[in-house]
């Protein structure tokens, strides 16, 4: 499960290399929370499907799974050492 995952994530963080689109990034945000990187934070008063009817006006939070797959794969992007 791992291995499947650090594929998916480096796939995900490799896939746009330029200006990108609303939706393309929407589909990028998606795929992270499906694979369990993000979360939606919960906002007061916000329905439970804002993300599929309004995108713009969600904020996200990385979880656990997502910050642990980040300091195992991260050093990638930065330019340093694996934690």
């Amino acid at each position: 499960m791992i291995g499947s995952r650090s594929r998916r994530f480096d796939h995900t963080c490799n896939s746009i290399a330029a200006p990108a689109s609303d939706q393309q990034i929407f589909d990028i945000l998606r795929q992270l929370r499906g694979d369990r990187f993000i979360e939606i934070m919960k906002v007061p008063g916000q329905p439970e499907d804002v993300f599929e009817t309004q995108p713009h006006a969600c904020w996200f939070g990385m979880t656990d799974v997502g910050r642990a797959q980040w300091d195992s794969e991260g050093a990638k992007y930065r330019d340093d050492e694996p934690v």
